[in-house]
């Protein structure tokens, strides 16, 4: 089977909504004095690899600001999808509050949410901000890799400046994770999970951008990762992995890969069975 670029932007059309984009991209308030243990199953977004300066809302409560916590905490609780009254809510804050430390973790959840919503030149930007306010924030960054790499578009006058610029957001996720240190009120299983996951979607993006250069072979290894430690099983990085082997003379492989896609229910599931029976058939 040969690659079709054509093809994998339609599959990626269909995927883009099935980022790995846990809970724990949504921030979380600052515990206060006393408050239960039960922050140890939680984090904001930035909480793996979290700045560990006053400008971090969780390391310095007693910058804390009755008026901007109340905002912050009706940021939160708007439920994920409910894209406009949180998107309106955190313009809002960062409109009043030019300095506050909740930006960061503000930032980082709307640069999800614009995604979401069918945004993503404003969730890059958001995404941006957040990187800038906390360069650790692996998890931003990771989200910001994967979905450039997937909206890729050749055509864009900017397309290769996009994409470096993806290339270099997987890289630094990749640097960071193994030197970031466990902030004490996250749980060694919580902090481990949304590192790995964080992980997973970088190599997905790394190996997308090998597969719209053409090097298959180099985009093999790191969709090998993707799948390896994505906790959801995206059956999209499992189509990538069977392009990817397919193109560099690896057919056993992509057939693994195309069935394990093919048995996924949703929008690509005929595309990746489509995909499996070529690659039966070009043995």
């Amino acid at each position: 089977m040969s690659f079709h670029a054509s093809t994998v932007r339609s599959a990626l059309a269909f995927a883009l909504f099935s980022l790995s984009l846990s809970p724990l991209l949504h921030a979380q308030t600052p515990p206060s004095a006393g408050s239960s243990s039960s922050a140890t199953n939680s984090m904001s977004p930035s909480a793996i690899g979290r700045d560990t300066s006053p400008m971090n809302a969780e390391n310095v409560l007693e910058m804390s600001n009755p008026q901007q916590d109340s905002k912050f905490q009706l940021f939160q609780q708007v439920p994920p999808n409910d894209y406009e009254k949180k998107i309106k809510l955190g313009e809002e804050f960062l409109k009043k509050y030019k300095d506050s430390p909740y930006r960061q973790p503000i930032f980082a959840t709307l640069a999800v949410t614009y995604i979401q919503a069918g945004q993503p030149e404003k969730g890059y930007a958001a995404g941006a901000n957040a990187v800038e306010l906390n360069p650790n924030d692996i998890r931003t960054m990771a989200v910001l890799c994967q979905t450039m790499a997937r909206l890729y578009n050749p055509n864009a006058p900017d397309a290769a400046e996009r994409l470096a610029s993806a290339e270099k957001y997987g890289n630094q996720v990749i640097a960071t994770a193994p030197i970031l240190k466990k902030p004490a009120t996250v749980s060694d299983q919580v902090f481990d999970a949304a590192r790995t996951e964080s992980l997973s979607m970088a190599y997905s993006g790394l190996g997308l951008i090998q597969l719209r250069k053409n090097n298959f072979a180099g985009a093999v290894p790191n969709l090998e990762k993707a799948v390896t430690m994505d906790p959801k099983h995206d059956p999209t990085n499992y189509y990538l992995l069977g392009v990817a082997n397919q193109n560099s003379g690896h057919s056993e492989a992509a057939i693994d890969a195309f069935t394990h896609c093919a048995t996924a229910p949703g929008n690509l599931q005929d595309t990746c069975k489509s995909a499996l029976e070529t690659a039966k058939k070009s043995k």
